[in-house]
């Protein structure tokens, strides 16, 4: 039972998210096909715990130093789980009929972060216990959500381009540099530097990274008329489907 809970507690935000955002689509995608992209995101985490098996003891004087937390941060997670996601991401949405509209990058983004975030979750979670759990259930999980809705929001604004884009290569850029800002303070907290200030800075980052997915879904909407979850944009969303209802109504 208590191994149930915990892949529960583990599993839980992540399919949560997904069918969140899934439901808000304005023609929401296949079942299957929505399956496809989590079990994608998932399968990247065994290339990137390789990557970063490599990648990390590559600077090993460093460790214990605040240098070495900050290129921990960004290149040996943020940069090899970002890249790996949006490899794994493009090379599916090559063949993919379904990816019609520029705001099936965003769901499908969020998707494969979350298939990832989700085993990712699973591990912490049977390693550290229902508090770790319950404590990434409103942290990691969703910011990893965000993380994808940078990457899909840049890789939208490709849908009606022909070859390289500089958006092509924000939908890697970004997330990473989100990613590692994320990360950076909670890994130079454990070589020392001040609880305090850590802290503060990965307040801000949570804060600016969501005030950041919600302008570029607002930008998205001037494409296509659609509602962004309640979750990332809870104060807009009453508008547009009041708006919506309006229109509906009147004869």
């Amino acid at each position: 039972m208590d191994t149930l809970y915990l892949l529960t507690l583990a599993l839980g935000p992540a399919f949560i998210l997904v069918h969140l955002l899934w439901s808000h689509d304005r023609f929401r995608e296949p079942y299957g096909n929505l399956s496809l992209y989590l079990l994608l995101g998932a399968a990247s985490v065994i290339p990137t715990v390789l990557a970063e098996m490599i990648l990390v003891p590559i600077w090993p004087e460093l460790f214990g130093s605040l240098l070495g937390a900050v290129l921990t941060a960004f290149v040996g997670v943020a940069l090899v789980e970002e890249g790996f996601k949006l490899l794994f991401l493009r090379w599916r949405a090559r063949r993919d009929s379904h990816l019609d509209e520029p705001f099936d990058w965003v769901v499908y983004a969020v998707s494969v972060s979350l298939g990832f975030a989700a085993v990712e979750n699973v591990l912490y979670v049977m390693e550290h216990g229902a508090a770790t759990g319950w404590l990434r259930a409103v942290t990691a999980v969703p910011c990893h959500a965000l993380f994808g809705t940078v990457m899909g929001a840049y890789l939208a604004k490709t849908f009606h381009a022909r070859g390289s884009t500089p958006a092509g290569w924000f939908a890697l850029l970004m997330p990473t540099l989100w990613h590692g800002a994320y990360d950076a303070p909670l890994f130079l907290m454990e070589v020392g530097a001040p609880a305090g200030v850590c802290i503060t800075i990965w307040l801000l980052v949570v804060a600016l990274l969501w005030r950041t997915a919600v302008r570029q879904l607002r930008q998205l909407r001037v494409v296509q008329d659609f509602p962004a979850p309640p979750l990332l944009d809870p104060l807009h969303t009453p508008h547009v489907l009041l708006r919506r209802g309006r229109a509906n109504t009147n004869p």
